[in-house]
């Protein structure tokens, strides 16, 4: 009595609230786990996101500062007056000498009023003795230097490399404290020499211009540097040699000994282990010790001076980033939870919702069975339920009118009952029917998890496209991989419609397109769109056909490559595939003049692989509950279901004793 109380009392409507939870709350539960246990690595780098813009900037800022450097030191040596007084100075009289001097002097400071960056701009010849100096004092003032005041350059670094060097080519020096006949100039100044060699029309008439670039410019934004999402990170920027030569903190600055002093260099302030991870010339990196979280971007221009590399390096606090990283989880958590139960209610709702015209006619039918046939049931719907409340009232009202003329027409009434009850049970197949609907209804809902997937595979497509600004290779890569773990996502969903779709077919309703094509390239085509996952788990692939002949067989071609995709794709995405030798062999198998075709998959695995889950993956039915569920075993049987469907044979052997396990597919008089 008990259990029939049980029954009585779970509805309709509560089945179907059932199925609405375990369809969308189920998903949205396993996807929420694997988010969170997941995501750790992402929200990190968009945690970081805002630093490695900053850095970004700052080093497109630095190799754009040393282009212009560059490109104001080519424009010099060009000039036209500098070519004219280098070519008439010997045959010129004092006056012509100071005219030609005035007109390159002219044009020295039209670059320095124009950039206000460059301590001073010279030109030297080919004895190392300055010839003319513009040196700059603050805008729209400047100091021409003429007669003694003239150094002679022959023995600095810039100048014996420069001189040296063809016309074109450009020498950047290391940063160096500017000196004033051999005495450094007070206050230190930094600067960085670019120099070029200028000819004239005879050979002897050669020497260099000189651009001597304020490096306290150069590094403006890093004494700037200021983040409101780390206000107390610091970035420094550091030669290859490990010594800093900019820093956000002032106390690091280097004075006369730069490259003596380590107080001045990342040995003095970081580990050993981490010194070394920074002194790799390895790109855009990410560095974590137990106190900080360091990024280093490369920030010196490839035209620079070969093996001369910069690196600017932000610094941050370990536990600030991964407090944003507990923020960024626990708003996810909050969105999952606040999905949960929208879609809760809305189980709810639907499900009231389509069961209510179904109490209708419950209440209207009990009330009837009662006996009273004046009752119509109230129902206004054009569908099927609406329809049959309208045939439930026209049988109330026949049998109403039968039991008032019950004596003379019972034999015409009996007749009548006869035909509406057919009706009835015409429109029980209509019910049937609308709960298959339904049940369509279930699997088009699990198809909306494709919505969000598709966007975020669009924004990937248009970072790809490089619509937001330039990638670097480690950033492609890491779009590359996520666009290919989407992709096996939605595959992984098609899956589920296709094994789904293929199930509920009737024989009748199977089309088959047989065509005659070659089995081998059909595989080999199979194998080369799965080359990444080969590689990527370093599988060795050996594929043979016996006698090395093609073999040509006719059924549906599509059906037949989808099956072997899905096979491999089943093989090649289980977790302990890695490393280990696959077999692909075609056999022609002759008997009572026909001929079956028989493709072999086998597996060798290391003796300290067990696999016994995989096999049972590769042969158990299709398997789907809330603590099991494998995309292998979900490939294998949509490739089982379509090699049925092509009239084949799909086995799975395990030989434990050489841990072999081999997949085995026959078709039958395929040839």
């Amino acid at each position: 009595m008990k259990k029939s109380s049980i029954k009585k009392n779970f509805s309709i409507q509560n089945q179907l609230e059932v199925y609405f939870l375990l369809v969308s709350i189920i998903p949205l539960l396993i996807m929420g786990f694997f988010s969170l246990s997941y995501s750790s690595k992402p929200l990190k780098q968009f945690a970081i996101l805002p630093i490695q813009n900053h850095l970004l900037s700052i080093s497109n800022y630095i190799k754009n500062e040393l282009y212009n450097v560059k490109e104001d030191t080519l424009y010099l040596s060009h000039l036209p007056s500098l070519s004219r007084m280098l070519e008439f100075s010997s045959t010129a009289t004092d006056d012509e000498k100071l005219k030609l001097r005035q007109e390159v002097a002219n044009d020295f400071m039209e670059i320095l009023n124009k950039r206000k960056k460059y301590l001073y701009i010279s030109y030297i010849d080919q004895t190392g003795m300055e010839n003319l100096r513009i040196n700059f004092i603050h805008p729209d003032k400047w100091d021409i230097v003429l007669g003694n005041e003239l150094q002679n350059k022959k023995e600095s670094d810039f100048f014996k490399l420069s001189i040296k060097s063809k016309p074109g080519e450009i020498y950047f020096s290391q940063i160096q404290l500017s000196e004033e006949y051999g005495v450094l100039k007070s206050p230190l100044t930094k600067v960085i020499y670019s120099s070029t060699t200028v000819e004239g029309i005879s050979p002897e008439h050669r020497g260099i211009v000189t651009v001597a670039y304020l490096v306290s410019d150069l590094f403006k934004p890093v004494y700037d540097w200021k983040i409101n999402e780390y206000p107390a990170s610091n970035i420094f920027i550091m030669n290859i040699d490990g010594f800093y030569l900019a820093h956000s903190d002032k106390t690091k600055e280097w004075g006369k000994k730069q490259q003596k002093e380590m107080k001045w260099s990342i040995l003095n302030d970081f580990s050993k282990e981490t010194s070394e991870h920074l002194l790799k010339n390895n790109g855009l990196n990410i560095i974590e010790t137990n106190d900080l979280v360091l990024m280093k971007i490369p920030c010196y221009p490839e035209f620079a001076t070969p093996g001369n590399f910069w690196f600017i390096v932000s610094e941050t606090s370990r536990e600030i980033v991964y407090s944003q990283i507990k923020r960024f989880k626990i708003v996810l958590l909050a969105i999952f939870a606040a999905t949960i139960f929208a879609t809760f209610i809305l189980s709810m709702l639907l499900s009231k919702k389509f069961t209510k015209p179904i109490k209708k006619l419950r209440n209207g039918a009990e009330i009837i069975r009662n006996g009273d046939l004046s009752h119509r049931i109230s129902l206004k719907s054009n569908n099927e339920l609406g329809i049959l409340a309208q045939d439930f009232n026209l049988m109330t009202s026949q049998l109403e009118e039968l039991y008032n003329n019950l004596e003379k027409k019972v034999s015409e009434r009996t007749r009548e009952l006869q035909d509406v009850l057919g009706k009835l049970q015409e429109k029980e197949l209509q019910l049937q029917s609308a709960n298959q609907l339904k049940m369509d209804f279930l699997t088009n809902l699990s198809k909306e998890l494709r919505v969000p997937l598709t966007s975020v595979t669009g924004f990937i497509s248009l970072l790809m496209n490089k619509v937001y600004g330039e990638l670097n290779e480690k950033q492609i890569e890491s779009l590359q991989k996520a666009k290919r773990n989407l992709y096996h996502t939605f595959k992984w969903l098609d899956g589920i419609i296709r094994i789904s779709s293929l199930s509920s077919l009737q024989s009748h309703e199977i089309s088959m397109h047989k065509t005659e094509f070659n089995i081998v390239e059909s595989i080999n085509l199979s194998l080369k769109n799965l080359n990444y996952i080969i590689q990527e788990k370093d599988i060795d692939i050996r594929f043979e056909c016996k006698d090395n002949l093609p073999i040509k067989i006719c059924t549906d071609k599509e059906k037949f490559d989808e099956a072997i995709t899905s096979i491999l794709n089943g093989i090649l995405h289980y977790n302990i595939t890695k490393n280990i030798s696959l077999f692909i062999n075609t056999v022609l198998e002759k008997y009572d003049n026909k001929e079956d075709v028989i493709i072999e998959f086998k597996m060798v695995f290391p003796t300290d692989i067990n696999p016994d889950d995989f096999y049972k993956a590769l042969k158990e039915p299709f398997i789907y509950t809330p603590n099991y569920f494998n995309i292998t075993n979900l490939n294998t049987n949509v490739a089982r279901t379509l090699i049925e469907i092509l009239g084949g044979e799909y086995c799975v052997k395990l030989d434990e004793n050489k841990n072999e396990l081999v997949v085995y597919l026959r078709l039958k008089e395929a040839r």
